[in-house]
């Protein structure tokens, strides 16, 4: 109470921060409450984090001193740090897992392409033909439900129109002209 939190933290400013900071303060005493986050070097090289609120504080009706509140945010800071560290870890191994499955799926499916130029019996090569198209389907089930942006919650609707013109696209017999009609409702699902 009744220290200059400004000429305590000038010490411990960059020339960057200061001006930006100064700026905070003038913008007070100019009637606009300020809100910001602060790094500052202690004496001994640590960064410490504080969350500054500036307020206006007016007697008379004239503005002649602004209310400095800081507290030090330092722990969370730390935390949110590792939790965005965390999360950067988890994106680099999920888009791993998704390039693999997406791999050995390419690899099965071109497997089975390969068997099918061997083949001459019809009733295999329907068989594999229908093993491809099951393939192709999860395949892009993967790949709708990756580029996703939001994992706990998916979109059913669009997911399920994409799905069925896929599946009649793929399992149509050739020559004949099935319609395909949808009529879905805006669904989300967890």
């Amino acid at each position: 109470r009744g220290n200059n939190y400004l000429k305590k933290i000038r010490k411990v400013l960059n020339q960057e921060q200061e001006k930006h900071q100064i700026s905070a303060f003038d913008n007070a005493f100019e009637g606009r409450p300020q809100q910001f986050e602060l790094p500052l070097i202690t004496e001994d090289g640590r960064e410490v984090w504080h969350q500054v609120f500036l307020n206006p504080v007016y007697l008379d009706d004239d503005l002649n001193e602004i209310s400095c509140l800081a507290y030090d945010i330092s722990d969370r800071k730390e935390i949110d740090k590792k939790i965005r560290n965390s999360l950067r870890e988890k994106e680099v191994l999920l888009q791993e897992v998704h390039h693999r499955v997406k791999n050995n799926l390419q690899v099965i499916s071109s497997i089975l392409n390969l068997q099918s130029s061997f083949v001459e019996d019809e009733k295999t090569l329907e068989i594999l033909a229908e093993s491809q198209n099951r393939i192709k389907t999860m395949s892009y089930i993967h790949e709708t439900l990756y580029q996703t942006s939001d994992f706990s919650s998916i979109g059913f609707s669009e997911y399920i129109e994409t799905l069925a013109r896929n599946l009649h696209q793929s399992y149509s017999p050739k020559g004949t002209e099935v319609a395909l009609e949808l009529e879905t409702a805006e669904i989300i699902l967890d």
